[in-house]
């Protein structure tokens, strides 16, 4: 039998070989014959070797002559149906064990580039023609991609596969991949010349497939570097669905070429974020990279937005994948602070190639309801998915506007989504970036912040609301302001005055009247930041209303007022009122009951309850201060009593006690002061202040000396007058300016320099800053010559993931102690009617809650090392593993032993 079988071969390779040397006469006689005997030689099942020989002897001797006609397409299909077999148990035998010697790994290898060699044969033969009814091909077209898929996949993880045989097969696969590749690209071309009809459905099946296939070739050649390869896969890709999307629109599978093509952008765009390219020229090898890497992204983006305007409405399963695209292009657009170093070619190239494609996505998606809903859903995460939430308030913004009749139900949802991205975006809300601005009436272009932008589109938006969605955007923006949030409070106060000005006095009056009713259910020592917002916003409202509305606010301002001892929070909105003559009332009550305190604390009766009072007081007296300049004549006794009692007040601090946290109060509250009414001290008197100054501030705490700063800032306005007191004057404040500036704490050391910098500017004593220098150290007047001369520190952390850091320790706070000192307002308000009925209760539930909440606060803090140890470390490992980093194995088994150790003490407390 084996000697048949031998026989039979070796007339196949005979009969062959003749035909090689055939003239065209005889081949016209007998290629007829010689095809159904080929024929049959496959279909005995020789084995894989002798018969891929065969065909590729056959392609040789055969094809040159035959025609591009049925025997021509009838023999590629018993061919490739023999071919394909073969060629994957090749690959299985590869990567299996029946591969035990490098030698024969590699005689399966060439088989494998045999089969690729027949492929890119028959497709050369077939690329002359002009259309190819795919009728007659069969299956031929899906089973040259699978063999090209099937190769391309093998050469991918050849690492894996063969391990220590790389080196050795190494040639072999190279041989293999450059084949592979060619026969791809010939296919691609080939499609050109092929015509589906779309009324066949073997037709349509074949043509489906070959799409799914292209696609993943396509990535599949991205990732092995080959990207002209790709390129030129996706271009027939695109080609196809342009001709054929009629048909195609509900049988392709969307989400394969979508997934990749962003793929193929995102990591693009990091590699570009990865390059170290500053302000400086561009090296030429770097230069190259970018403009490979835009171009590519650009190419990959005109494929994405033709197939959002081919498949539009049918993008169901894309919807994700397009979000993170367009989340990506707004992260790495120039204006946004990822590039803000970059070069401004760089930049504009990024610009005018690839963030260009922002708009054309959304015109295709903005009515989309399914991606509309994706937008909606991921600012409910708790991370970003682009780590940059303003990319996400972009956005809602875009998918908000241009305003439509078709976006109306979602506005209130909308807006909503912008608040919840403000409170998460704090890095990206505080960085400096600037945008293109709205401008109107002819107005020439501005930049403005993100901030900017957001309150603009969001003030507009507002303006279409009608009764309904408005009364739903009323709770939101009063949710909003009493959350205690510092940029969504800020936002909704903008909100709220835009709504002010743009509504009826009538609807204004309205609002400032639940805001002062829900000041006056609340009361908190300090104000809590709530109470600060609301004011601010109360104080701001009231000059939209008219001339009425505003004495009917007043009058309820100052009935509350009557009813409460605590009157720092309404002095805020007293100040703000433009009757003078109220003005001066409030004044001259606020100095004189300052005045009486004073008397009270130098009487040597005082109590810590007279100094809790007095600082209270100070508190008050602060707010109104602003109104002094106005108001202070050398002839009023008020005026004069009230400026000998603040120097007479420094005098008799208690110097010794500094440090204690009642004393430190009263310094603070008691620079703050000061700093109003400097230029009205007579020169003993300032004298006098600054010696205390200087003996007592520069020993008090953080907060003492921070406050010690802002009153130097102040100081150094004040223009003084000839006098024995003068040279002293300047000494000492040259003196305080330089023991702050050599202070060891970084926030001292940089508030004292920035106050050093204002007294340089606006003081008309300018010896003072000579003599504070010769003070410091040559290392200390280094640094300040370095600040003033703007030069960044040496840092390998961007200025974008430092506020990132910053936002997320932010978001780290200890709960427990949050809770206990920001009270909400709403909350406070239901609590407040229940105090009444309970209150003996409610004492001993708090006493019993005291007590079982006591922690020493080094624990806590060693907790929360702990965490952001774990959590940074988590993260290190991610990236290492992202980044396919080497580790040693000795390096490895430490972090394994390491690891196990921990879990050990932690679950069982053995060391």
């Amino acid at each position: 039998m084996e000697a048949q079988e031998s026989q039979l071969v070796h007339n196949i390779f005979s009969l062959l070989t003749e035909a090689g040397q055939w003239t065209d006469l005889e081949a016209t006689a007998k290629v007829s014959s010689l095809l159904d005997t080929f024929s049959s030689f496959l279909k005995s099942a020789p084995s894989p070797e002798e018969g891929v020989q065969a065909t590729r002897l056959a392609f040789g001797s055969v094809l040159p002559h035959l025609q591009v006609d049925r025997t021509a397409f009838n023999f590629f299909c018993v061919v490739f149906s023999f071919l394909k077999p073969s060629h994957d148990s090749f690959l299985q035998r590869c990567s299996g064990k029946d591969a035990s010697a490098s030698s024969d790994t590699i005689k399966l290898l060439q088989q494998c580039c045999t089969v690729s060699e027949c492929c890119k044969l028959a497709l050369q033969f077939l690329l002359p023609a002009e259309k190819i009814a795919v009728e007659y091909l069969s299956n031929l077209p899906p089973v040259f991609l699978n063999i090209v898929s099937s190769s391309l996949t093998h050469c991918k993880q050849s690492e894996t596969i063969y391990n220590g045989q790389l080196e050795q097969v190494q040639d072999s696969l190279s041989g293999l991949y450059q084949l592979t590749v060619e026969v791809a690209v010939d296919f691609a071309n080939l499609l050109s010349r092929l015509k589906f009809d779309p009324l066949a459905e073997d037709d349509l099946e074949i043509l489906t497939e070959v799409c799914d296939k292209l696609c993943t070739t396509a990535a599949c050649l991205s990732q092995l570097s080959e990207v002209r390869g790709s390129v030129t896969l996706w271009r027939a890709y695109t080609s196809l669905i342009q001709q054929y999307h009629g048909v195609l629109i509900t049988r392709l599978n969307l989400s394969l070429p979508m997934t990749a093509l962003v793929k193929e952008i995102k990591d693009g765009l990091d590699t570009l974020a990865s390059l170290s390219l500053g302000n400086n020229t561009v090296e030429e090898k770097d230069k190259k990279i970018v403009q490979r890497i835009i171009k590519m992204t650009s190419f990959c983006l005109k494929v994405v937005i033709v197939m959002c305007e081919k498949f539009h409405g049918y993008l169901m399963d894309c919807h994700t994948s397009l979000m993170l695209l367009i989340l990506l292009l707004y992260r790495f657009s120039p204006k946004n602070v990822v590039l803000s170093d970059y070069p401004e070619g760089v930049k504009k190239d990024l610009e005018l190639q690839v963030t260009i494609g922002i708009e054309p996505l959304l015109a295709h998606l903005r009515d989309d309801e399914g991606f509309i809903e994706e937008v909606l859903k991921s600012v409910q995460k708790e991370v970003s998915i682009v780590d940059d939430w303003g990319c996400h308030i972009l956005l809602l913004i875009a998918v908000l506007f241009p305003l439509r009749s078709s976006i109306t139900h979602h506005m209130n949802t909308i807006v909503s989504r912008i608040f919840q991205a403000t409170e998460k975006g704090h890095a990206s809300l505080s960085f400096p970036c600037m945008m293109d601005g709205v401008m109107c009436k002819g107005k020439p272009l501005s930049a403005v912040t993100l901030y900017e932008h957001t309150v603009m589109h969001l003030c507009a938006a507002v303006a279409t609301f009608d009764c309904q969605q408005f009364e739903s955007l009323e709770r939101e923006l009063v949710h909003w302001l009493f959350s205690g949030e510092m940029w969504p409070s800020l936002l909704a106060a903008d909100v709220w005055c835009f709504i002010a000005r743009y509504g009826t006095s009538e609807l204004c009056r309205a609002h400032c009247t639940y805001l002062v009713e829900v000041l006056s259910q609340t009361h908190t020592a300090p104000l809590s930041i709530q109470q600060l917002v609301t004011v601010t916003l109360l104080s701001r409202l009231m000059g939209k209303l008219s001339q009425s509305h505003k004495e009917d606010i007043m009058s309820r301002i100052n009935a509350t007022r009557q009813n409460e001892k605590d009157r720092g929070m309404w002095c805020r909105l007293i100040q703000d009122k433009p009757e003078e003559e109220v003005q001066l009332v409030e004044f001259q009550s606020c100095m004189e009951d300052f005045i009486q305190h004073v008397n009270i604390i130098t009487s040597r009766t005082a109590t810590a309850e007279d100094v809790k009072s007095l600082i209270h007081n100070l508190q008050e007296t602060e707010l109104l201060l602003e109104a002094f300049p106005r108001n202070h004549t050398p002839e009023d006794p008020v005026s004069t009593n009230f400026l000998t009692s603040i120097a007479l007040l420094w005098t008799r601090l208690p110097l010794e006690y500094i440090g204690c946290l009642l004393v430190e109060k009263l310094v603070c509250s008691l620079l703050k002061i000061s700093s109003f009414i400097l230029s009205y001290l007579s020169s003993s008197q300032l004298l006098q202040i600054l010696s205390v100054v200087k003996e007592g501030c520069l020993r008090g705490s953080v907060t003492v000396k921070v406050s010690l700063c802002d009153f130097m800032i102040s100081l150094g306005q004040c223009s003084f007058s000839e006098s024995p007191h003068l040279h002293p004057i300047l000494s000492i404040m040259s003196d305080v300016l330089s023991n702050m500036i050599k202070d060891e704490n970084p926030l001292i050391h940089q508030h004292a320099i920035d106050a050093f910098v204002a007294v340089g500017i606006h003081t008309s004593h300018e010896e003072v800053l000579p003599m504070c220098l010769a003070g410091c150290g040559k290392e200390t007047r280094e640094r300040v010559t370095l600040y003033l001369q703007q030069t960044p520190h040496p840092t390998n952390q961007t200025p974008f993931s430092l506020l990132h850091y910053q936002s997320i320790r932010m978001q780290q706070k200890d709960l427990q102690k949050k809770q206990d000192d920001v009270i909400l307002i709403m909350d406070q308000m239901k609590t407040e009617k229940l105090k009444a009925h309970c209150q003996n209760h409610e004492e001993v539930k708090a006493v019993k809650r005291r007590r079982e909440s006591i922690s020493p606060d080094e624990k806590i803090l060693d907790i929360n090392r702990l965490l952001d140890s774990l959590k940074e470390s988590c993260n290190l490992v991610k990236r290492m593993k992202g980044s396919n980093v080497f580790i040693a194995n000795e390096n490895s088994k430490m972090v394994k032993d390491i690891l196990e150790n921990m879990l050990i003490i932690w679950t069982t407390g053995e060391l």
